[in-house]
């Protein structure tokens, strides 16, 4: 399973990156903001569903409940060390970033942090459950059609 975490931080990291990217040029260019709060789970979403394809494509069945659960796990912690080191080099790089967590050092402020930084985790570690299931099976259903080799239906 050690290539699925890896495959899983390389797709959650790039679509980090790219997303808020791609979003403020369109933004740029157009006149139109397309951000939203969905901006926040997209990458773990996506990440997960890649790697539950991943693992079926390689073990050629969808992953059972205990291998999903164990996933969201690892991808868990995954996901807050690289939001964690995300927020540190985004605060390296610009003043108003590195301004607001420095009001982490009130405990008032840090509390409210640790608060919603868990409702957080526990959403996206749902998230990883359901998605890494859903790709895994989605996988292990479109192998077979692909021998048969009638993609689609």
């Amino acid at each position: 399973m050690r290539p699925l975490y890896l495959l899983y931080t390389l797709w959650f990291v790039g679509l980090s990156i790219a997303l808020p990217v791609l979003l403020t040029l369109i933004a740029r260019l157009t006149g139109i903001d397309l951000s939203s709060s969905a901006l926040s789970v997209i990458p773990t979403m996506t990440a997960s569903m890649v790697a539950g394809m991943s693992f079926a494509k390689s073990a050629a069945r969808a992953p059972t409940k205990p291998e999903a659960w164990r996933f969201a796990t690892v991808s868990l912690v995954i996901f807050a060390v690289g939001t964690l080191v995300l927020g540190g080099v985004l605060a390296a790089f610009d003043p108003g970033i590195a301004e607001a967590l420095s009001g982490l050092s009130n405990p008032r402020n840090l509390g409210i942090f640790t608060a919603i930084f868990s409702v957080i985790l526990g959403v996206v570690f749902l998230l990883n459950r359901y998605f890494f299931g859903l790709g895994g099976k989605n996988q292990s259903k479109v192998a077979p059609r692909k021998s048969k080799g009638r993609v689609g239906g």
